[in-house]
């Protein structure tokens, strides 16, 4: 009983897998002004939500038209709603990287396009193998869609995405955009943890990068791979791509990238044991420091250029302007001065990094190092300061609420006590002790319990 116009344009919105606009049926189904659209809802055929703005199809009314619509209608609709959804892609793409209100928008309309977006690509990767214009729709998706993509489908979705668009720019021979989707499929294998596929994946991109001249892309590449090997421990790879991204900073002058890379090569140089490396490049990196913002890894370097010569560390400190980490370096100095039996050396170390966290109001570092001041003072024969030091940290975890810190005071008074004879005065504190670490669901609480039965004279 309807149109021939309209009974056309009813079977093709059977093409749509969830609700349309008016717009997107007048492109899709050649219904110019959407004058059969109009007639479609007033019969109730089509239905209309006019809070989005967007119409639906009934489930038994899009059963019933779906098998009506030929296979040559059907395949050319179908590429209409690829080709209209990739310019609404590239539409959401431009709203999101104006930021703020309008970026809000684009995902807005991103996620209401979404379905519509996926049946594009999917007919994209159904005949991108032989069909040039889908080749194209498929690079075009992910050209103005990964980051948005990658927020939206989970990562095997993205990965299918990805290759299916990496083959199509290689049938197109799109270098700029084969290199990008081999970035983009790399960092989609890190977010799955599948760091063989990502490693391969990306050092295929570094290699396709340098041969194209792409140094934006290098250093793209470069710095995933120095992730994955950091995060797998595997220290030698690391330093062999930090060298390779430090020569690119270098070469483009980038001095805030440069000492970034020092820093990250001075930590895996000590970790790897090549500590005389990792003080060459520590003083490097320190030559460079005032360009750099990033706090935490200032620390970081600095702390490790003291776990492979104490003293070098103190003096590095000392040239930042950042003096926290010096009663770390001060700790870890006594620590070891210590151990080597010279006890007056070590407590004026000690002494002279509690004065400095004093002054730099370091309360994380000021009980780690009155315990060690106590610890040595017991064994020195100096009981009544090693006391007051212990009282001093028990009164500060107090203060502090720092239960931690007080089950760490109490268990080091105790073993103190039992090095010194006084077993059922190291019991009492031992169980104190015991008490807070059951509570933390410290795991040492169960090498206080076998020290507490061997002071009681258990098995």
């Amino acid at each position: 009983m309807l149109p021939d116009k309209a009974a056309a344009v009813l079977k093709k919105l059977s093409v749509f897998p969830g609700s349309f606009t008016a717009s997107a049926v007048s492109f899709i189904c050649e219904d110019t002004k959407n004058l059969s659209l109009t007639g479609l809802e007033k019969f109730g055929l089509v239905q209309y939500n006019i809070n989005p703005d967007r119409y639906f199809l009934h489930e038994q009314v899009k059963k019933f038209i779906k098998p009506l619509l030929s296979p040559g209608d059907r395949s050319m609709t179908e590429r209409r709603l690829a080709t209209e959804f990739m310019n609404v892609l590239e539409s959401v793409h431009d709203q999101v990287e104006k930021g703020a209100n309008e970026a809000i928008k684009g995902f807005r309309l991103l996620d209401l396009e979404m379905e519509n977006i996926k049946a594009g690509m999917e007919w994209g990767r159904k005949h991108f193998a032989n069909n040039k214009d889908a080749a194209q729709i498929c690079n075009a998706y992910i050209e103005n869609g990964v980051t948005m993509i990658c927020q939206r489908l989970s990562p095997s979705e993205s990965i299918q995405w990805l290759e299916t668009a990496l083959t199509a720019a290689r049938q197109l021979q799109d270098k700029n955009a084969e290199g990008q989707h081999l970035l983009n499929l790399g960092c989609q294998y890190v977010v799955l943890s599948k760091f063989q596929e990502a490693t391969n994946t990306l050092q295929s991109a570094l290699s396709f990068c340098k041969k194209e001249g792409n140094v934006e892309g290098q250093r793209t590449a470069l710095g995933k791979l120095i992730q994955i090997y950091i995060r797998n421990n595997d220290c030698p790879s690391a330093i062999k791509f930090i060298e390779e991204a430090l020569e690119l900073a270098r070469t483009n002058g980038d001095k805030e990238e440069e000492f970034n890379l020092l820093a990250q090569l001075t930590i895996s140089c000590t970790q790897n044991k090549e500590y005389n490396k990792a003080i060459d490049v520590g003083d490097q990196a320190m030559d460079l420091v005032d360009e750099n913002e990033d706090m935490p890894l200032l620390i970081n370097l600095l702390y490790n250029m003291g776990k492979v010569h104490l003293e070098k560390g103190l003096a590095f400190s000392l040239k930042s302007s950042y003096t926290p980490l010096q009663g770390k370096l001060y700790l870890s100095l006594g620590e070891t001065i210590f151990q080597t039996g010279d006890i007056p050396g070590a407590l004026k170390c000690l002494k002279k990094a509690l004065d400095t966290v004093s002054n730099a109001k370091d309360l994380s570092s000021k009980g780690p190092i009155m315990i060690l001041l106590a610890e040595i003072h017991m064994q020195s024969q100096g009981e009544d300061q090693a006391i007051h030091y212990f009282e001093d940290v028990l009164n500060l975890s107090k203060k502090n609420k720092d239960h931690l810190l007080e089950g760490q005071a109490q268990w080091k008074w105790s073993q103190a006590l039992g090095k010194n004879g006084s077993a059922e005065e190291a019991i009492t504190r031992a169980q104190k002790a015991l008490k807070i670490f059951e509570a933390l669901k410290n795991p040492e609480a169960s090498d206080i319990r076998t020290q507490i039965d061997k002071w009681s004279g258990g098995d």
